[in-house]
């Protein structure tokens, strides 16, 4: 009996006829790939088979989809059980095969399948997937289920020509992972990433920047059930201002600095309007208290950890393969879909910008179940506006869009026009079908076609499981087509148990970190501050001893920083970080700190701090490079270790004068002596000059140098799009030359074959005036009327006949010759078109050989030290006791980041 599949397409029992070992399976499979003479075509995807519209199949005539055609985007609507799921699985395995990554958002879990690909098909690899109640209604062990399955499935695979070589090759083409936002059953994926600043710039990309900023605050919004207006909203307008303002400074935002800035903003106006006026500080608790909520929840921690949302990362394996990352969604609220979806849709949008442009698919954007993600207007949800941007800028850079939807409805006319493929399954009512056709007739309107409306709305209402009607602007007419049988085993959405059981067996993709660099060396490592925000400095408490025979660490510090010699700079390094908030980070470790008495210190470092030009036109680099250090100084060690960590200090306000109430540790001997820090400066100066140089990668061949901040994956992607272009324009070269050639050719053909033409017309006039000559000459002999003239007139004709016989048999040969001269012609073209084939194949294989690593280091002259000199570096000391000892603290109060 037939039953319902997993994505609702209809399929029969799993029952094996006529196929009893496996001997029989691999000769069928031999037969079906032999007849198919299935072979891989560069660029196209394999999706089915051709159909008539009487809905019978073509065994012979194969589906095949030109994957530049997905660059003008695609839409894929079809009703439950219409195959529209299974469409969407094998144009994934198609696009992997080619080595084209995706993003895949998946709402309803049906795409996880791409990790269920077996390409031994053995019962054993499919026992841990099947379904369980499906063997338990056929009366069978799940051993037996999962053999019957297998068996079916090899059977299905043979009969569309697919083997085992094709499965592994789709194992090995690309990585498939599975991304759970909000969850640890598969990778779990950070949103901080996403309120890093992006790398655009303000005075190129302000509207850019400023439309990624709305829809980020109204996703967080809606998360926090805050309804908002992106125009007028106060809670909209005040996290939209902070954001912004951050982002201008170059400081990443996180929650924690979220809510800080909201207590207090920098700023004393919005608009026109105080800030208190606008928007007074006890209106703002709400907002604040939600903001804390929402940190505090313990089902938001999974938010916070894991992959960042970084589109390369995303797209491309460490090792430069294609990745298929897969966003299940299944287990989220709707606001925590829309929220999610919306941050992922800025980053590709950012991601895009980066991009140079393309006519060549770069990689697919894949969303399963477009369901309230881009409703028709009036709704306007978080995730709208950036998906409809995504639609009209992405085709320029290479990323295909592929919207699925149940119902037509759930898209917005807008996004309907802007897909240049249609894959149309069964819909069944008729405000669906006009729905779609509405759309249809938009985007064929704007490609300057027409749609015979009747004849459409025939062909969807008549469309069976699996068949889908494709219409694409470039063709003439829709052609049916069945899908081929998926490659991947469809169990159907995964729980997050078989997530997480998936996600064991994966061996790569380690969660990525962001460094943290400490000042060296401080007694406890530092904390993390809230976002820019310098937290209150707690003044100095003299307080008791915590034994009377032991003064206080800090007792002998002086009041005041020391009198430093002309010629030595100073500077105060602020206290961004708290008192609470260093105790707070510092019992995360499993302490309990209860102080008896703190003071802020100040420690001596020597603080250097230089700047380096690289100019260098001929590889188009023009970099400014900062190196910074903060080091501590020995008393009795004259070295300076330059190659220690570096910091970084471009943000941070340094203070012309301490806290009030600080104590000064004492200096070292060495950073009061002004020649001493003279001299430190040069050598200084000199290790920047000799160690500072940017390392690209380069093709000496086509004098390709990479970008500064151009990852290896995609230079080497560059130098293949390159070597493709290079390659299709010398074959082009060849080509025309050859053309031109035979065109000449083809102009004499057709001059010689009018030449026959007349010297044939020529010849039988010629044999008629012979023969009616030869009449008169035989009757005239006859009636007794013989002359010598008689004979000479037959003598000529007959000699004329043989000269317009040499004119044809000339002109045939001629032509003989001409064609000939063509065939030798296109043999030379094609042999020289497979040669430059051969060429640029053996150059892109031989490519990781061929790149070289070139330094591009400064002049001496273009390296600037900006500041050097005694660092005095906030820390705060604390006495406490724990477990009966008494203990001293020293707690880093100054926030420093990673250097680039």
């Amino acid at each position: 009996m037939p039953e319902r599949g997993v994505n609702g397409t209809m399929i029969t029992a799993f029952t094996v006829v006529g196929v009893t070992d496996c001997t029989s399976l691999a000769s069928l499979q031999y037969v079906a790939e032999r007849d198919m003479q299935f072979s891989e075509r560069k660029g196209e995807f394999y999706l089915g088979r051709r159909m008539r519209e009487d809905g019978e199949t073509l065994a012979d005539r194969p589906l095949f989809y030109d994957a530049r055609n997905l660059t003008t985007h695609a839409v894929c609507v079809g009703m439950t059980g219409s195959g529209k799921s299974g469409l969407g699985l094998v144009l994934l395995e198609e696009a992997a095969l080619t080595g084209i990554p995706a993003l895949v958002i998946d709402p309803k879990g049906d795409m996880t399948n791409l990790l269920l690909t077996f390409p031994n098909l053995l019962a054993a690899d499919f026992r841990p997937w099947v379904d369980v109640d499906g063997a338990r209604r056929r009366n069978l062990s799940l051993d037996e289920y999962a053999d019957q399955v297998a068996r079916s499935w090899r059977e299905g695979l043979a009969s569309w020509g697919i083997g085992g070589t094709r499965l592994s090759q789709l194992k090995q083409s690309a990585r498939f992972v599975i991304y759970t936002p909000g969850s640890d059953a598969g990778h779990p994926v950070s949103i901080l990433h996403s309120l890093q600043v992006p790398a655009l710039d303000w005075d190129r990309d302000a509207e850019t920047l400023r439309e990624t900023i709305s829809s980020t605050v109204s996703a967080l919004l809606a998360l926090l059930n805050i309804e908002s207006d992106p125009v007028t909203g106060r809670e909209h307008s005040l996290l939209s201002t902070i954001i912004e303002q951050a982002w201008r400074a170059g400081q990443d935002v996180d929650l924690a600095g979220l809510i800080v800035s909201v207590q207090r903003p920098s700023f004393e106006r919005l608009g026109v309007l105080p800030l208190e006026a606008f928007y007074p500080e006890k209106d703002r608790t709400a907002l604040v208290l939600a903001l804390n909520g929402l940190l505090a929840s313990p089902r938001f921690a999974a938010w916070r950890k894991g992959n960042p949302l970084q589109v390369d990362t995303l797209l491309y394996t460490p090792d430069g393969r294609p990745q298929v990352s897969i966003f299940s969604i299944a287990h989220l609220s709707d606001v925590e879909r829309s929220f999610f979806v919306t941050l992922l849709l800025e980053q590709v949008r950012a991601w895009l910008r980066a991009q140079e442009g393309t006519t060549q698919l770069r990689a697919i954007l894949y969303c399963d179940e477009l369901y309230g993600l881009m409703p028709p207007h009036p709704a306007n949800p978080p995730t709208k506006a950036p998906l409809l941007a995504v639609l009209k800028q992405a085709r320029s850079q290479g990323l295909g869009v592929v919207l699925a939807a149940q119902n037509p409805v759930d898209l917005d006319y807008k996004g309907l026009s802007n897909a240049g493929t249609w894959f149309i399954g069964k819909l069944q009512t008729a405000n669906d079908r006009q729905r779609v056709l509405e759309g249809l007739s938009g985007a064929l309107t704007d490609a300057g076609t027409s749609l015979d409306r009747k004849t459409f709305d025939s062909m969807i209402a008549r469309l069976a499981p699996r068949a889908f009607l494709l219409r694409r602007v470039y063709d003439d007419k829709p052609q049916l087509f069945q899908t081929r049988h998926t490659m991947c085993y469809l169990r159907g959405p995964l729980t997050r148990a078989q997530i997480r059981q998936l996600v064991s067996e994966d061996a790569g993709s380690a969660v990525g970190t962001r460094p943290v660099s400490t000042i060296a060396p401080p007694p406890e490592e530092r904390p993390a501050a809230p976002l820019a925000v310098p937290a209150a400095v707690i003044p100095s408490e003299e307080g008791t001893p915590s034994s009377p025979a032991e003064p206080l660490p800090w007792a002998e510090f002086a009041k005041a920083p020391p009198m430093l010699p002309t010629g030595i700079n100073q500077y105060f390094l602020p206290a961004q970080i708290s008192l609470e908030w260093a105790i707070h980070r510092a019992e995360e470790r499993g302490r309990t700190i209860i102080y008896q008495n703190r003071q802020l210190v100040y420690r001596p470092g020597l603080m250097a701090q230089a700047a380096a030009r690289i100019d260098d036109d001929r590889r188009n680099v023009h970099e400014r490079i900062r190196v910074s250090r903060l080091l501590c100084v020995a008393e009795d060690d004259p070295f300076i270790a330059w190659d220690a960590e570096p910091i970084s200090l471009a943000d941070v306000q340094v203070e012309d004068r301490p806290t009030q109430g600080a104590r000064f540790a004492p200096l070292p001997p060495q950073l009061g002596n002004a020649r001493r820090i003279k001299a430190m400066q040069n050598d200084f100066a000199d290790h920047v000059y000799r160690e500072t140089a940017i390392p690209l990668l380069y093709h000496p061949q086509f004098k390709l140098t990479a970008r500064p901040d151009e990852p290896e994956s995609q230079f080497k992607r560059r130098c293949y799009r390159l070597i493709e272009e290079k390659r299709d324009a010398e074959i082009a070269k060849v080509e025309k030359s050859y053309q031109t050639q035979i065109d000449r050719l083809e102009v004499s053909i057709r001059r010689e074959e009018r030449e026959l033409e007349r010297d044939e017309v020529e010849y039988e006039g010629r044999k008629r005036e012979e023969l009616i000559s030869a009449g008169e000459s035989v009757f005239r002999m006859f009636s007794r009327r013989r002359s010598s003239r008689v004979l000479s007139t037959a003598s000529r004709k007959r000699r004329l006949t043989q000269q317009a016989k040499a004119d044809v048999e000339e002109s045939e040969k001629t032509l003989d010759d001409l064609e000939q001269r063509i065939a030798d012609l296109v043999q030379d073209m094609e042999n020289a078109k497979s040669e430059i084939q051969d060429r640029w194949e053996g150059a892109a294989e031989t490519l990781e050989r061929t790149l070289q690593t070139v330094q591009v280091r400064p002049r001496k002259a273009d390296i600037f030290v900006e500041a050097f000199g005694v660092a005095w570096v906030p820390y705060w000391e604390v006495i406490f006791e724990e477990e009966g000892i008494v203990q001293h603290l020293s707690l880093s109060a100054f926030e420093s980041g990673p250097s680039a």
